[in-house]
């Protein structure tokens, strides 16, 4: 991550200097997005990039692909799999496949893009699903390594494992249900992590980045000095009190001036939110 940010602050201060934080943030948030698109291509592209830039998204929208209806994302986690989905683009790291086009265990990595998904992209630092998409006439199979959002549309990283695949091909979609589980609880962690830090050290502290999967849960923050052995006690015995009390964890679809209004809701520097935006709190019913 380069020189401390805040030494460099103060460093600057002593010389009657100002560091612009905005851009600074605005940076480091660019490099992010850069990095993590060559980790995903190294993941799951085999070499290739699946990255939708402007180009590509322009392109589907030109062949008449709306953007991926995702809403069953979250009821993948009781439901594993998805019936009734439909190919509506084939992307393979160059272009997109035409009509009459298909794509077999011979094509390498590709990407799919179907018309709706219970797949999760990566977001909010929680890691893409992995899984499998296979015909509904059990003609093909898809192994999904990674999962991606650009603009709306959802990409389905992987190879064809059995069979072909071409467009307009019906599809059943079905999410690692038992790594999904395992992601899960880690993101929600995040955020309990969160309020106990902000809790034990007040508003000086300021997530700067996350990651969850099905092993770990990583939490970037910012504060002015080190905690103290006292303060790390306090904040571990917070977390660890919300895990020993099983705290049932509520989620509500909420429009976005009033999920802000939310007293004990704290948004992350930098993320741009959906209108209408999901809130989850651990412990209390949103409502309340």
């Amino acid at each position: 991550m380069g020189f401390p940010l805040d030494l460099t602050q103060l460093m600057a201060r002593e010389k009657g200097l100002a560091v612009d934080e905005v851009g600074f943030e605005a940076e480091m948030s660019a490099q992010r997005d850069r990095s993590a698109a060559a980790a995903r291509a190294a993941k799951g592209g085999g070499g290739r990039s699946f990255v939708l830039e402007a180009e590509q998204t322009a392109a589907l929208q030109a062949m008449g692909v709306e953007p991926t209806d995702d809403e069953a994302k979250y009821a993948a986690a009781s439901e594993g799999s998805l019936a009734g989905a439909v190919v509506k683009a084939i992307y393979n790291g160059a272009g997109f496949l035409g009509a009459g086009e298909a794509a077999g265990e011979a094509a390498g990595p590709v990407a799919l893009v179907l018309d709706k998904t219970h797949f999760y992209a990566e977001a909010g630092g929680q890691v893409g699903d992995v899984g499998e998409i296979r015909a509904s006439d059990g003609t093909w199979r898809f192994e999904v390594t990674d999962t991606q959002a650009y603009a709306g549309f959802v990409v389905h990283v992987g190879r064809v494992v059995e069979g072909q695949v071409g467009l307009g091909a019906e599809a059943e979609a079905a999410v690692d249900l038992r790594r999904r589980k395992r992601i899960a609880p880690n993101h929600s962690m995040t955020h309990v992590l969160n309020f106990a830090l902000r809790d034990a050290l007040g508003d000086g502290i300021d997530q700067r980045g996350s990651l969850c999967d099905d092993e770990k849960l990583r939490f970037d923050f910012s504060y002015g000095k080190a905690l103290t052995p006292e303060e790390v006690v306090r904040v571990e015995a917070a977390v660890s009190g919300v895990i020993g009390d099983a705290q049932p964890v509520y989620a509500e679809v909420a429009p976005l001036d009033k999920a802000k209004a939310i007293g004990a809701l704290r948004a992350v520097f930098g993320e741009t939110y959906p209108d209408p935006v999901r809130v989850v709190s651990v412990g209390v019913p949103v409502s309340q």
